[in-house]
């Protein structure tokens, strides 16, 4: 079987390159039973249409022209742009761009489309989570959503042929982990406590340097007997989360402080009943009685522990996926070079070198476009990725005017 030879990445003049190859799509629907439809995605690379990648200062990585000329800046852009669960778009993409990963051009071969998604969402949420980190205004309630996400969310197994059968797996956070094994930890005995006491005493990292947290309050969180908050007796995760804060002593200083914080978010605001790959959080409680507790209860402490486990969050993906990356050293050219796997490391190397607070990607505000665009810090109020949308959307403004200005008379 022919595999493409996705050699490396070159480094001459801080300019990486990589060679890949454009993909033929398909897709076989399979009626597994009645009203149970299976669909498989099915790649096989083109020999005969190479492509060239770069990663390039200020404009990430972009497609080369034979000639060596950037001829594309919107790899990251049109990844970002793909729908969600939108399988057409992400044809476009892989017939423009190739695939993430080594492909046969001898044949067909196929990958459930689920879990294709589900990478594609963890990359675009992991560029997204950079983006509002980097926003001179912080958007807390955002940045909480993307990195639940990327925290708790299962994760996701592919398999290809070019991996000799075994899965190719997505960042498993240590958070999730620890979470997976909450049920099963001992439970903190109320008479080891202190003569007379009715509270456990946390050593805390926000709330420094103890929390009290009452005997009969935790019992009734994780046995489901809290009726008193919206969602306790529902949630697995705050349960969870609960039983890790006052059973886990010895975790890590930085998962210590993701569970301090995850707790009293959820302790002190609302408990979370589900969150999106958009940044998106849904609450067990009226919007209205959430915005109130956030108002009174999301300190400057809660907004620094935040976005402390939002970095490490950025760091621990990041890191997990330039695992096909490694440093070789060119004798022909007598220079460094990196040598990759696949373009999934050549994406996350693009991300690896955002600059936090510098460049960011951005959804463009015409309503008709769902683009990304990538901009300067310093460019805060612009809003279109092009002229033709700025246009279009003060079109459509004037046109909303003349409307209302018809109604009016």
């Amino acid at each position: 079987m022919n595999i493409p030879n996705e050699k490396f990445f070159s480094f001459t003049d801080n300019l990486f390159t990589f060679d890949s190859y454009a993909c033929d799509c398909v897709t076989d629907i399979e009626n597994v039973r009645p009203g149970v439809i299976k669909e498989t995605v099915k790649i096989q690379g083109l020999a005969d249409s190479p492509v060239r990648f770069a990663f390039a200062p200020n404009k990430g990585m972009v497609r080369l022209a034979k000639t060596g000329a950037i001829n594309s800046e919107r790899i990251l852009t049109e990844l970002l742009s793909i729908p969600d669960g939108d399988t057409k778009k992400l044809f476009t993409f892989f017939k423009e761009y190739g695939f993430f990963f080594p492909v046969s051009t001898d044949g067909y071969e196929a990958i459930e489309v689920e879990p294709l998604h589900d990478l594609i969402n963890r990359v675009k949420a992991t560029i997204r989570l950079i983006s509002v980190l980097g926003e001179a205004r912080k958007d807390y309630r955002r940045i909480l959503g993307l990195t639940l996400y990327l925290q708790l969310t299962p994760p996701v197994l592919l398999m290809f042929e070019c991996f000799g059968g075994q899965p190719f797996p997505t960042c498993e956070h240590a958070l999730f982990t620890e979470l997976a094994k909450a049920s099963a930890l001992p439970q903190t005995d109320p008479a080891s406590l202190p003569y007379d006491a009715d509270n456990y005493i946390i050593h805390d990292t926000i709330f420094r340097p103890a929390f009290e947290l009452n005997v009969e309050e935790y019992s009734n969180i994780v046995g489901g007997f809290d009726t008193a908050t919206p969602g306790a007796a529902q949630s697995q995760l705050y349960k969870d989360i609960a039983r890790l804060y006052c059973n886990a002593p010895l975790l890590s200083p930085e998962l210590r402080g993701m569970v301090d914080f995850l707790f009293h978010f959820q302790h002190l605001i609302a408990v979370v009943k589900a969150f999106t790959p958009t940044g998106d959080v849904k609450y067990y409680e009226a919007d209205e009685n959430v915005k109130a507790h956030y108002v009174a209860n999301f300190d400057d402490r809660m907004k620094e522990s935040l976005i402390e486990m939002a970095k490490i969050t950025v760091r621990d993906e990041i890191r997990h996926n330039l695992y096909g990356m490694r440093p070789q050293y060119d004798v022909e050219t007598m220079s460094p070079a990196w040598e990759i796997q696949d373009m999934l490391t050549g994406i996350y190397v693009s991300i690896f070198f955002m600059r936090p607070g510098v460049e960011l990607y951005r959804k463009c505000t015409n309503p008709s476009c769902d683009r990304s665009f990538l901009v300067n810090t310093t460019s805060s109020k612009r809003k279109y990725c092009e002229h033709s949308c700025r246009n279009a959307a003060a079109q459509r403004a004037h046109r909303l005017r003349k409307q209302a200005k018809v109604q009016t008379h």
